[in-house]
């Protein structure tokens, strides 16, 4: 069977627009659903340097009251999307993370048995 470029696009956009709204809305379980179990998590949140699977991320999501009640008005666009075969690239912008935070994160994807999951994000501190 031969993939479906527009359709494996927007399969990875939905992956994507679910790792936004877990994120905004403190959903770590959705969130959790979007990466692959054996997932790994790198990049600065300012100078700090991270590198680990998303565990703490989604821990600090589920610990703490979601951006959504704290009423910031976080958002995450999608800058770029490539899908080559089996595997994606993802670039989102975020800003007001935790009410003031700007990031960019760079996701790379992988389909599994038909599914499209987060493998790794890197990710950097703008402002």
């Amino acid at each position: 069977m031969l993939n479906d470029p527009s359709r494996d696009s927007e399969q990875v956009r939905q992956v994507m627009e679910s790792y936004v709204r877990g994120t905004y809305t403190g959903d770590a379980e959705l969130l959790k659903r979007c990466f692959h179990p054996k997932a790994a998590m790198s990049g600065y949140l300012g100078n700090q340097l991270i590198i680990a699977t998303p565990e703490p991320f989604f821990q600090d999501i589920a610990g703490s009251p979601s951006m959504e009640t704290a009423g910031y008005n976080y958002q995450g666009e999608i800058k770029s999307l490539q899908v080559t075969g089996e595997i994606a690239l993802a670039v989102l912008y975020e800003t007001e993370f935790r009410g003031s935070v700007t990031m960019e994160s760079h996701f790379q994807l992988i389909r599994e048995n038909g599914v499209w999951m987060i493998i790794s994000k890197n990710f950097t501190t703008i402002g």
